[in-house]
């Protein structure tokens, strides 16, 4: 069979079978795609190119030899083409001897192409497996990472914020304030005479109050409302969008749920003050806290259980009657636990001022 015989279109890409027409001296006359990507990559589309270094074995002048005393076709059996100082590759087919040349046609061995592909194929797949569980596991962590962060925010008595997240919320409310001149409010709120609940009835009890009250005070919040405890039986929330009148009023509502809450066990019902203030211009984080924390002092020092608004032009907001009965009650249920034993003699039996019985 000779070249012209052969559809050189067909060979012409063709990967597996390597074919090319080589002169006498060496000279690559003509090849295929799977003769050329036996070649090193710097000479691989070379249009004038002597084969002789690249035929490694048997080499281009022991076929010269063979030609003049073997049988056509001259060669078969392995032939290995490639870099001589690099890479090279071995396959099985032969060449032919003609009156101006060779003919070399040799197919790359299937069983290794398929090995190959098998191990392309087992690698994709470990590959997608690794991607999969890397997403699970990237999954796990963000999640492992929300937790944490939630964790690091929250107070683990009550759920709600704890002081970190209420630094946090209000510097976030600050700069919106001042880029986009929005409003916003800080409620600061204090169980009136908590020291006295768990000085007589226990801090099982006290923690308990506290847990009921961070419900309540998050019960009719909008969802951009922040509820934190601040410390102690202090707590605070922040209100963004939402001026001085709003904030009182809401807190006014608040206020007196609290007051019609049942008691906690055997404790009687509490009360709580709340100090409102509104960010205004200049206000940092620490000047807003301080006013509405004045706010609540003042309304601690009024008699408790009110609303007081920093820099209202109007009055405080007053208890009402069931309110009043529930901090009246206060002396005589102290004096009976007192004389039952469960009065706690650091206490003194006197009425604290704020940020002790509150």
């Amino acid at each position: 069979m000779t070249q012209d015989a052969l559809p050189m279109e067909w060979l012409a890409p063709m990967r597996s079978i390597a074919f090319a027409r080589i002169a006498d001296d060496g000279a690559l006359q003509w090849a295929n795609e799977g003769f050329r990507r036996l070649l090193p990559d710097a000479v691989r589309n070379a249009s004038h190119l002597h084969v002789a270094p690249y035929l490694l074995s048997p080499r281009l002048d022991a076929l010269q030899r063979l030609a003049g005393t073997a049988a056509a076709p001259c060669y078969r059996g392995l032939l290995t083409i490639g870099d001589p100082e690099g890479q090279a590759r071995s396959l099985r087919g032969h060449v032919r001897f003609q009156s101006d040349g060779w003919l070399l046609m040799a197919e790359h061995d299937i069983e290794d192409i398929m090995r190959v592909s098998d191990a392309a194929m087992r690698l994709s797949a470990d590959l997608a497996q690794s991607q999969r569980e890397l997403i699970v596991m990237n999954r796990r962590l963000s999640e492992r990472e929300a937790e944490i962060h939630s964790l690091s925010v929250t107070d683990q008595l009550t759920g709600v914020g704890n002081r970190r997240q209420l630094d946090q919320c209000l510097e976030a409310a600050v700069m919106t304030a001042r880029t986009e001149h929005i409003p916003f409010s800080l409620v600061m709120i204090d169980i009136d005479h908590f020291k006295a609940v768990n000085d007589v009835f226990g801090h099982a009890i006290g923690d308990r109050l506290l847990q009921h009250l961070a419900r309540t005070l998050q019960e009719g919040l909008r969802n951009t409302d922040t509820v934190c405890r601040f410390g102690g039986e202090e707590f605070a929330i922040v209100m963004p969008d939402c001026d001085l009148d709003a904030a009182g009023a809401c807190s006014e509502a608040m206020r007196t749920r609290i007051a019609q809450l049942p008691g906690v066990e055997q404790a009687p019902r509490v009360t709580a003050t709340f100090g409102v203030a509104q960010w205004r211009e200049g206000d940092t984080a620490d000047s807003l806290l301080q006013r509405a924390d004045d706010a609540l002092y003042q309304g601690k020092s009024d008699g408790r259980n009110r609303v007081v608004c920093a820099d209202a032009p109007c009055a405080p907001m007053r208890p009402s009657g069931a309110g009043e009965r529930s901090r009246q009650a206060w002396p005589a249920s102290i004096e009976r636990r007192r004389r039952g034993g469960h009065w706690h003699p650091a206490s003194g039996g006197a009425e604290h001022s704020r940020g002790g019985s509150g």
